[in-house]
């Protein structure tokens, strides 16, 4: 798994780490800083230059 093979969206008061393509939920976390956590802790890359730039785009606005 790559970071930008998924996104980060809030859903019930929780931050939901969702496969882009499957829609399938890898991971439920309390914040949005804990999803990007759990990303860089399971993603092949982690913190590589060429995925840094898909955080941003990947992630639903939240206020």
């Amino acid at each position: 798994m790559r970071e930008c093979d998924v996104k980060v969206i809030q859903a019930d008061g929780k931050w939901l780490v969702v496969n882009k393509f499957t829609d399938a939920v890898l991971a439920t976390c309390d914040s949005n800083s804990a999803a990007w956590r759990w990303i860089d802790r399971n993603s092949g890359a982690g913190q590589a230059d060429y995925d840094r730039h898909y955080r941003i785009r990947n992630s639903e606005r939240f206020s």
